[in-house]
């Protein structure tokens, strides 16, 4: 087979390619594959030594590579046998996310300001129990690491009518916290803010995530008591 049908992947002699222990030409270990390669012995009838290592097997049991993993199983071309579960601060992970459509920077979400139990709602404290990179649209002044200051949009409530007879209008849904992505990279944990107003005071950013949005519940009955 030539090299050009290998490389272009034919494949109509996939199972030539993967079958025939000869591509290997003789160079092959336990710990590591090189690339292929057309001539396997030079004119005077020595094997030709390889130059590199595509797959390397360490002392670890883990499999490094330095070229690309190509599948041609149409369906579930990757599995696990247990689920598996993946750290938010997999490389592998965070650069998957970036390439897949989700929320644009400075997207605004509505998010659910409790968790469900058993025993009714439990509320949730900004930015322990909060997706990383969100926080919540209260008006505040934002001073990230990098020297930018961004404003948040109050999406809060607004109070209207007279001291007598006020009225509150919560912009989110029923438990829920309107929250704003931040760009790429900034640590919620570690933002300080100043208030939106004319009096511009640094605030402490955490606290209940309730706090900033529609306290009301979503649920009926007695299920949907506040048990925190």
């Amino acid at each position: 087979m030539e090299e050009e049908e290998i490389l272009g992947v034919n494949l109509d002699e996939l199972s030539e390619l993967f079958g025939d222990t000869g591509f290997l030409g003789g160079e092959s270990f336990g710990w590591g594959l090189s690339p292929y390669r057309n001539v396997v012995m030079n004119d005077d009838g020595v094997m030709v030594k390889d130059d590199n290592v595509v797959l390397y097997i360490d002392a670890l049991g883990d499999a490094n590579l330095s070229s690309k993993l190509w599948m041609y199983k149409k369906e579930d071309p990757l599995d696990a046998y247990d689920e598996p579960v993946f750290n938010p601060n997999n490389l592998f992970i965070k650069g998957l996310s970036k390439a897949i459509p989700g929320v644009p920077t400075y997207g605004i979400i509505a998010y659910p300001w409790y968790e469900v139990t058993n025993d009714g709602l439990k509320r949730l404290d900004f930015p322990e129990d909060t997706p990383p990179g969100y926080v919540p649209c209260n008006g505040y002044i934002l001073d990230l690491f990098d020297g930018t200051r961004i404003r948040l949009p109050d999406l809060t409530s607004i109070t209207t009518g007279s001291d007598v007879s006020e009225v509150t209008t919560y912009f989110a849904p029923p438990g829920t916290t309107y929250m704003m992505k931040l760009p790429e990279g900034v640590d919620t944990t570690l933002i300080t803010s100043t208030t939106g107003d004319y009096f511009s005071r640094s605030v402490p950013f955490r606290g209940e995530l309730r706090t900033w949005g529609n306290p009301m519940s979503p649920f009926t009955g007695a299920f949907g008591r506040d048990n925190s």
